[in-house]
């Protein structure tokens, strides 16, 4: 028996969209609505007008339009389970007459709302003044409006393959979330008692595309919106927030419709977050930590929007701005490193998802954390993170167990202690910890999500051990433990059928695997599974701007001829986001409890100043102490000599004619030169506490721009080989002598003075020299 499904005509004007994108005639009737009937609208709607019709009309509108600074690195976020208050009191000034209705808008079938009307009209509706306020549980002023709606149709259209992401919600749905997050079949939306349907509808379509096990939040989700729904003071928000899901399930490529939702939100958080720093703290600190976490808990729900709005150099800011009342809602003494254990087992959702966002968004771009945490990774901990995983863990929402973030972070703190990277029992238990992780997958009614699922979960675990390699060991593409590592992940990705899941949650672990791509094939199967992505193949979002830096790592890598090395990622970052890191201020009242940058010059920032003004200039990093042994002394002072040079060139590319002032007459450039020529005369200081031979084939191949570490592993295995060779011979001569000498002694006893001592005990061998083949026989 075969099922047709028939998808009833949008009623466009002039032409139905849906009929003539389908090649089919098309035709319909106006629905008019009886005079006695008010709580309806008539259904119709405009098709989208050209571009210059609306020029006009748009242009007043245009200079009203808020600039969003929100982002969000290249990973979903949650929404909150608390949702914070929408104050009217914090409006601009043109909306303070605005009244709160929301309205349902015919262009596609969103509620929108006249609490931005100098927003979103002409964009998204003509308010009908006549109604003043919404309350789903009182019929007598819960009203809707009518709404005229304009799409802005730039002409600019997305093409994906077949079997891509942009399927209908109802062919997506394999478990069943929509009839356990709402009323099945939907109620009319038409219909002001049905709103609160229509919201859980949009919630329960935006979990179905954005999270990765749905199943596992549905019920707690719906409480919490049908609470906060309930509510004056965040029915508003809820609504807009509802709008914009709506849009991202139609479409995951954000047009001008959803962006000024967005915008409006990330402003009214933005602001918030100011008023927030610039107010003195409270002097009882758990009052502090209460407002913080309020503010926080208001910034990642807005930041989840943003990932498909917002460009990578956005997202970072975002984080800039957040960062600093994360730190004043955690417990911790601001001097002292975060506990990350603490964290990651607490029963909070906002400091679980920052420090989530942290410790990945250093992962994934080469940039540092935020902050410093204090790891412990044992088997105790990995007991208790397993029982704790399916109640506080986030593997919900993008896939990545909290124990992969744990090791992640660990790995990132072993690489700041000298002399890490070359413990190789510490390196061995690390990959038998990641081996041994074992993810659990919530419930699910479909086989082929379940194997999907898997599928991420396996491709984090290589990720997480080309991670190690190339950053703990500091190998480069080439090495044989990253090229074994790649070819497991790339045979867990060919293997696996492409769709929105795995290929949505595959974007961050194949941004790793990109980076130890060295074949083209390889290279060409991220990038088109990356691209299937919309949220990857949307110019100007996060995900577009990560597949870029891969195409900067591969065509630097080619031209050099030379394997990528991980900090290529970080290089690629900055080539492509076109900022200095971190882009914002982050003004703690202890900068000791965050971690140094990479760039420490332009991590610390003032507020108020510049980035080229002297207050924004911290301490030049201290090294080693001089107690330390003077080959450690040696790799720190490198260290800081390449981390200088990459400043110098940042800051080179970024200086600006107002950078020089009397204080700094040379600007960022010559602090820079300066530091460096300090670290190199530190270098020559050394020089004479350290003896050591360098092969020339080191330096001539540093002079040729390439990579020494191939061809000094293979000189060292070469020369251990042939010392262990001549060390044969040796020991094969000294023993013929001590045989010959003990011969002597017993038939020639006159000759014993004039012979060597015996050899002791235990320095006696028993062998015999075969010359000819040049090996040592036990008798």
């Amino acid at each position: 028996m075969f099922v047709i499904r028939r998808k009833k005509c949008d009623e466009g004007k002039p032409q139905c969209q849906r009929c003539s994108k389908s090649r089919i005639s098309c035709s319909y009737e106006y629905v008019k609505c009886p005079e006695t009937v008010t709580h309806l609208i008539q259904r119709t709607k405009p098709a989208p007008r050209p571009f210059s019709e609306l020029e006009s009309s748009v242009g007043a509108s245009r200079s009203r339009n808020i600039p969003t600074t929100l982002g969000l690195a290249v990973t979903s976020l949650p929404v909150s389970p608390t949702f914070g208050s929408f104050r009217k009191s914090t409006l601009p000034a043109a909306y303070q007459g605005s009244n709160l209705t929301p309205l349902f808008s015919e262009t596609d079938g969103t509620l929108a709302t006249s609490l931005v009307p100098s927003l979103l009209d002409p964009f998204l509706c003509q308010t009908d003044q006549s109604h003043a306020s919404l309350d789903i549980f009182d019929s007598a002023t819960g009203i809707f409006s009518r709404v005229d709606t304009h799409n802005y149709d730039l002409g600019i259209e997305v093409l994906l393959p077949e079997g891509s992401l942009a399927e209908d919600i109802a062919t997506q749905d394999f478990e069943g979330i929509q009839p356990l997050f709402c009323i099945v079949p939907t109620m009319d939306r038409n219909i002001k008692e049905n709103t609160l349907s229509f919201v859980l509808q949009c919630y329960s379509q935006w979990a179905i595309l954005f999270v990765f096990e749905p199943l596992r939040i549905v019920h707690a989700l719906r409480e919490d919106i049908i609470t906060y729904f309930s509510s004056e003071a965040t029915r508003s928000r809820t609504i807009l927030i509802a709008n914009f899901m709506r849009m991202l399930s139609s479409n995951p490529s954000v047009n001008s419709t959803g962006m000024p939702i967005v915008t409006y939100l990330a402003s009214e958080v933005r602001e918030e977050i100011q008023t927030f720093m610039a107010t003195p703290p409270p002097s009882a600190p758990i009052v502090d930590r209460q407002n913080a976490m309020r503010i926080l808990n208001n910034t990642l729900e807005v930041m989840t929007l943003q990932i498909n709005a917002c460009s990578m150099a956005a997202c970072i800011e975002s984080m800039d701005d957040i960062a600093p009342v994360f730190r004043r809602a955690c417990s911790e003494p601001l001097d002292r490193p975060l506990n990350l254990t603490n964290i990651l087992m607490g029963p909070n959702l906002n400091l679980r998802h920052f420090v989530s966002l942290d410790i990945m968004g250093s992962v994934t771009n080469g940039r540092p954390t935020y902050f410093k945490y204090e790891v412990a990774y044992s088997a105790e901990l990995y007991n208790r993170m397993s029982q704790l995983q399916e109640d506080h863990g986030l593997q919900w929402l993008h896939g990545l167990p909290e124990q992969f973030i744990m090791i992640f972070a660990w790995i990132n703190s072993l690489h700041e202690t000298p002399g890490a990277n070359v413990d190789i029992e510490l390196v061995t238990r690390i990959e038998m910890e990641i081996n041994q992780v074992e993810v659990i997958l919530g419930p699910s009614g479909d086989p082929a999500l379940k194997i999907g699922r898997t599928a991420v979960h396996e491709c984090w675990r290589m990720a997480l051990l080309i991670y190690l390699y190339m950053v703990l060991c500091e190998a480069d593409a080439s090495d044989c433990r990253v090229v074994r590592t790649m070819k497991s992940f790339m045979r867990v990705v060919n293997r696996t059928k492409p769709g929105r899941i795995p290929d949505t949650y595959l974007a961050n672990p194949m941004i790793i695997a990109g980076v130890a791509a060295c074949k083209d094939r390889d290279r060409n199967i991220i990038r088109q599974r990356m691209l299937s992505v919309p949220e990857c193949s949307t110019p100007g979002t996060s995900g577009h701007d990560a597949v870029r830096m891969l195409e900067d790592i591969w065509m630097r890598t080619r031209s050099q001829e030379r394997a990528a090395v991980w900090v290529d990622l970080r290089i690629a970052c900055l080539n492509v986001t076109d900022t200095l890191l971190p882009s914002k201020t982050m003004s703690l009242p202890t900068p000791g409890s965050v971690r140094p940058s990479i760039m420490p010059s332009l991590a610390h920032t003032s507020p108020t100043v510049g980035i080229d003004s002297p207050d924004s200039m911290p301490p030049t990093p201290m090294p080693l102490p001089a107690n330390a042994p003077p080959l450690q002394q040696v790799q720190a002072r490198i260290r800081l000599v390449v981390q200088t040079l990459t400043e110098l060139g940042v800051c080179s590319m970024d200086v600006q004619p107002a950078s020089a002032n009397p204080e700094l007459p040379a600007g960022l450039v010559g602090a820079r030169v300066d530091q460096l020529v300090e670290h190199l005369g530190e270098l020559e200081k050394l020089s004479s506490k350290l003896d050591m031979n360098v092969p020339l084939d080191v330096f001539r191949d540093i002079d040729q721009n390439k990579n020494p570490n191939n061809i000094t592993k293979n000189l060292i295995d070469d020369t251990a080989a042939e010392n262990q060779w001549i060390n044969g011979r040796l020991h094969a001569i000294e023993s013929y002598r001590d045989m010959l000498g003990e011969a002597l002694r017993e038939h020639f006893p006159a000759l014993q003075p004039h012979l060597p001592p015996p050899p002791g005990t235990n320095g006696k061998l028993d062998a015999v020299v075969e010359e000819e083949e040049g090996m040592i026989m036990d008798s």
